[in-house]
């Protein structure tokens, strides 16, 4: 997958974008492999931007497993260390990453090639004292009314 079809993906199938850029660094190790730079890319269009949904407690359950979403809020509290299967070899030799995902089928590991990594999870809550009709409006909308004084 080039360059310009990982960017692409990024909105549609952010965790197969991911997977084509682990793939593509060659590497086994936690790092970034170019992941933020590609969805900076994809993103950094407007009209790209707004095809991202924005997930709140009325959105969440017509958000497609594993799509890419956009969240406003605050970080209340880091949690403990989380650790998982980071990367495994597969079957067939290649190596894959599950580093932003929760899951992996049985069926795709190699039992004796797989590397634990850890991430740092982080609770997240609304807005404190945010107005209703702030958190009604879109992100866009609500960028567009902080510049523009009551």
């Amino acid at each position: 997958m080039s360059g310009s079809d990982v960017t692409a993906t990024c909105i549609t199938h952010p965790l197969e974008a991911v997977a084509a850029l682990y793939a593509a660094s060659g590497s086994q190790k936690a790092g970034d492999w170019g992941v933020r730079a590609a969805f900076e890319a994809a993103l950094a269009d407007p009209a790209k931007l707004a095809e991202v949904p924005y997930v709140n407690a009325d959105t969440i359950d017509s958000i497609p497993q594993g799509g890419l979403v956009r969240y406003r809020g605050m970080v209340q509290d880091t949690l403990d260390p989380e650790y998982y299967l980071g990367a495994f070899r597969t079957p067939t030799g290649q190596w894959a990453t599950t580093k932003f995902s929760d899951a992996v089928s049985v069926g795709q590991v190699a039992q004796e090639d797989m590397q634990v990594w850890d991430r740092r999870p982080l609770y997240c809550t609304s807005v404190p004292g945010e107005s209703p009709w702030v958190a009604s409006l879109n992100p866009g909308e609500q960028d567009a009314a902080a510049l523009c004084p009551p």
